[in-house]
């Protein structure tokens, strides 16, 4: 079988044989700064459904879409049952700083949701910091 034509269920087989107990899934919604379309938070939630002994979701937002990036969230984390929020400054084009994008942002930490923010660092470098802070 093809590596690309693998079950969700054959790859939490293969997590576990590895010796992996936990994964964060992560949804992803840039539409607005890629025009790709986005991940379902939907698919994510559907996913920790399945094998909620091995997934942990995090919903994606666009935090260009300004109020209906947090109604987003709040329904993500409401409804869904996901557990933090994951943003992409570098690839949604926008800078955490920004006051136009505090109303996205505010969600997480008045709720004590985690927060996963990916940044470039000097010399290309990734960093991912998880956590309920703003930094």
């Amino acid at each position: 079988m093809d590596k690309l034509e693998r079950s969700i269920d054959e790859m939490v087989a293969e997590y576990r044989e590895a010796g992996i107990d936990k994964m964060v899934l992560l949804g992803w919604d840039a539409e607005t700064a890629t025009g790709l379309p986005r991940l379902p938070n939907e698919y994510v939630s559907s996913l920790v459904d399945q094998h909620p002994d091995m997934f942990i979701g995090f919903a994606g937002v666009d935090p260009h879409k300004g109020v209906e990036a947090v109604k987003e969230l709040q329904r993500a984390v409401q409804d869904l049952g996901l557990r933090g929020l994951k943003l992409h400054p570098i690839v949604q084009k926008f800078f955490p700083n920004d006051e136009r994008f505090y109303p996205s942002g505010q969600r997480p930490r008045s709720s004590r949701s985690p927060s996963s923010s990916t940044r470039a660092w000097p010399r290309g470098a990734l960093h991912c910091r998880a956590g309920t802070d703003s930094n």
